[in-house]
């Protein structure tokens, strides 16, 4: 049996720039286990993975995630998203996650479906009943054992997505869709109820941290492998990674900084620039070049 970690980038050259520091970060910590893509193209970026799978019907959107229900490389493979870092080992996501469910994560089990205005419509429309619960997680983590299963979970998941495109109901839900395509998570909800699947762990077991969600960073270490925070008032230490899904300034300079200590640890920078480098001064650096970036770009944007 083969086990191995994958992450998928299609289309914009920023998600192969992200999975490649993903992999970075990862190997850190695991200088030999396989890291595989999931990509619409070769590049400079994806020659650094393990293996590299090549989709071919990738749409360039959200819904490709979906295809790793059919192209894992692995027999047991568990999925990170490109806009995450990694902060301490990951090996127990195995033992929390590799159980009897094919598709499983950390998360809830029994929520109203999710990201739908009208959650009872979308209740009994997909799983027969308004009352009926699906699971609820954050996508960006997630274990797949390839086989027969996931693979009818593919099948069905491009059935709810035509279902939803097809219902003149969704067309104005605005929590479904995101940039005017159909989110993935609330369809991964809905297949992996109605295939029997569910979220194997509390959905904070794995200590994997949304950064919108955060309210302190009591420490952020890469050079040390250290993540302590707040999220809802509860504070969690020794976090596995930190998910950067954010188009907020502040949050993404936060990225442009452990990214830069990120390539300075990888070229073998002394110990003294490394702990500079991750000081609270040099991250105000970045939120504030991220934010005047962001506000000359608009600027830019309302020139005729």
């Amino acid at each position: 049996m083969t086990r191995g970690f994958v992450t998928v980038a299609t289309g914009k050259e920023e998600y192969y720039r992200q999975a490649y520091q993903l992999l970075r970060s990862f190997r850190l910590f695991h200088p030999d286990t396989p890291f595989a893509i999931l990509c619409d193209r070769e590049n400079e970026y994806t020659r650094a993975f393990t293996d590299t799978v090549i989709l071919k019907n990738a749409q360039r959107s959200y819904l490709d995630k979906f295809f790793l229900l059919t192209d894992c490389p692995y027999d047991e493979n568990i999925f990170i998203e490109t806009d995450c870092l990694i902060y301490r080992s990951l090996d127990s996501f195995w033992e929390l996650l590799a159980k009897e469910y094919d598709l499983t994560a950390f998360g809830y089990n029994e929520c109203p479906p999710a990201f739908f205005e009208d959650p009872a419509y979308a209740a009994e429309k997909f799983l027969g009943s308004p009352d009926a619960c699906a699971p609820a997680f954050n996508p960006g983590y997630l274990f797949i054992r390839r086989g027969g299963k996931c693979e009818a979970i593919f099948r069905d998941a491009m059935r709810i997505v035509a279902e939803i495109r097809a219902d003149p109901a969704f067309d104005n839900d605005a929590e479904l869709y995101c940039r005017g395509k159909v989110r993935d998570d609330p369809v991964l909800f809905l297949a992996m109820k109605r295939s029997g699947c569910a979220c194997a762990a509390d959905p904070f077991a794995g200590k994997c941290v949304f950064l919108p969600s955060v309210s302190k960073i009591r420490t952020i270490s890469l050079s040390e492998g250290k993540l302590d925070l707040t999220v809802w008032r509860r504070p969690l230490t020794d976090c596995s990674l930190l998910h950067f899904s954010s188009r907020k300034a502040a949050q993404e300079g936060l990225y442009a900084q452990q990214t830069f200590v990120l390539d300075l640890i990888c070229k073998g920078r002394g110990a003294l620039t490394v702990k500079a480098a991750e000081s609270r001064p040099v991250y105000l650096l970045f939120a504030a070049w991220k934010k005047i970036s962001v506000f000359c770009k608009r600027k830019l944007r309302k020139k005729p």
